[in-house]
Protein backbone atom coordinates (compact mmCIF):
# COMPACT_ATOMS: atom_id res chain seq x y z
CA UNK A 1 0.00 0.00 0.00
CA UNK A 2 2.82 2.17 0.67
CA UNK A 3 4.64 1.97 -2.30
CA UNK A 4 1.29 2.67 -4.66
CA UNK A 5 0.58 5.93 -2.39
CA UNK A 6 4.34 6.91 -3.61
CA UNK A 7 3.83 5.96 -6.96
CA UNK A 8 0.51 8.26 -7.20
CA UNK A 9 2.04 10.95 -5.34
CA UNK A 10 2.56 13.08 -8.59
CA UNK A 11 -1.11 13.54 -8.55
CA UNK A 12 -1.22 15.95 -5.62
CA UNK A 13 1.43 18.11 -8.25
CA UNK A 14 -1.75 18.20 -11.01
CA UNK A 15 -4.74 19.02 -8.16
CA UNK A 16 -2.41 21.80 -6.73
CA UNK A 17 -1.80 23.03 -10.40
CA UNK A 18 -5.61 23.57 -10.82
CA UNK A 19 -6.08 25.22 -6.99
CA UNK A 20 -8.38 22.21 -5.99
CA UNK A 21 -8.71 19.90 -2.95
CA UNK A 22 -8.08 16.23 -2.59
CA UNK A 23 -8.06 13.30 -0.52
CA UNK A 24 -6.31 10.06 -1.18
CA UNK A 25 -6.87 6.84 0.55
CA UNK A 26 -5.31 3.92 -0.72
CA UNK A 27 -6.48 3.57 -4.04
CA UNK A 28 -9.33 6.39 -4.23
CA UNK A 29 -8.60 9.94 -4.56
CA UNK A 30 -11.41 12.27 -4.32
CA UNK A 31 -10.93 15.78 -5.43
CA UNK A 32 -13.63 18.66 -3.94
CA UNK A 33 -14.06 21.91 -3.68
CA UNK A 34 -16.51 24.49 -2.65
CA UNK A 35 -18.33 26.47 -5.55
CA UNK A 36 -20.98 28.68 -5.88
CA UNK A 37 -23.62 29.71 -8.69
CA UNK A 38 -21.60 31.33 -10.93
CA UNK A 39 -18.36 29.02 -10.61
CA UNK A 40 -17.22 27.95 -13.94
CA UNK A 41 -16.60 24.05 -13.79
CA UNK A 42 -13.35 24.04 -16.60
CA UNK A 43 -11.00 24.14 -13.91
CA UNK A 44 -12.23 20.69 -12.23
CA UNK A 45 -13.04 19.44 -16.12
CA UNK A 46 -9.08 20.28 -17.16
CA UNK A 47 -7.64 19.22 -13.66
CA UNK A 48 -9.87 15.42 -15.00
CA UNK A 49 -8.56 15.72 -18.11
CA UNK A 50 -4.74 16.20 -16.83
CA UNK A 51 -4.97 13.23 -14.14
CA UNK A 52 -6.88 11.14 -16.66
CA UNK A 53 -3.51 11.38 -18.70
CA UNK A 54 -1.22 10.86 -16.15
CA UNK A 55 -3.07 8.02 -15.24
CA UNK A 56 -3.07 6.52 -18.27
CA UNK A 57 0.43 7.48 -19.14
CA UNK A 58 1.59 5.19 -15.66
CA UNK A 59 -0.25 2.29 -16.82
CA UNK A 60 -3.40 3.06 -14.83
CA UNK A 61 -7.47 3.67 -15.14
CA UNK A 62 -9.27 6.54 -13.95
CA UNK A 63 -12.92 5.86 -12.63
CA UNK A 64 -14.31 9.71 -12.60
CA UNK A 65 -17.70 10.45 -10.84
CA UNK A 66 -19.07 13.63 -9.46
CA UNK A 67 -21.50 14.17 -6.42
CA UNK A 68 -22.80 17.63 -5.98
CA UNK A 69 -24.13 18.67 -2.82
CA UNK A 70 -26.41 21.80 -2.39
CA UNK A 71 -29.89 23.44 -1.28
CA UNK A 72 -32.13 23.32 -3.70
CA UNK A 73 -32.33 26.17 -4.94
CA UNK A 74 -28.30 26.15 -5.51
CA UNK A 75 -28.67 22.76 -7.44
CA UNK A 76 -31.54 24.30 -9.54
CA UNK A 77 -29.32 27.27 -10.58
CA UNK A 78 -26.34 25.22 -11.71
Amino acid sequence: MLLFAMYISPMSNIVAAHSLHYHQYTDDTQLYMAVHVDFNFKSVSMCIEDADRWFLGNGLLLNPEAVLFGIRFQSENI
